[in-house]
């Protein structure tokens, strides 16, 4: 016997099955397509929802780190703060 569910919508995240003890192998990660799921007969079935990471986006070097010829230049040091004491 298997009992067939769907898993409410979350936008801006996933789901994932973190347990199933129908299965034998549980360090298997699964997402289940569509939201859908078929636990088997007298089992226990735990999810819990991830969020989806935005795609990270490159900025283009800006102000004096770029260079006409595609290279970057070396970016000013900062000056260690003086104590008064002599060196």
């Amino acid at each position: 016997m298997t009992v067939s569910f769907q898993l409410p919508p979350h936008p801006g995240a996933r789901w994932e099955r973190v347990l199933d003890t129908a299965e034998s192998d549980w360090r298997r990660t699964f997402i289940p397509r569509g939201g859908r799921y078929r636990a088997r007969g007298r089992s226990v079935v735990l999810f819990r929802s991830r969020r989806i990471a935005p795609a990270l986006e490159v900025a283009p070097p800006s102000g004096d780190a770029a260079i006409g010829d595609g290279t970057a230049a070396a970016a000013p040091r900062a000056e260690a703060p003086t104590t008064g004491a002599p060196v």
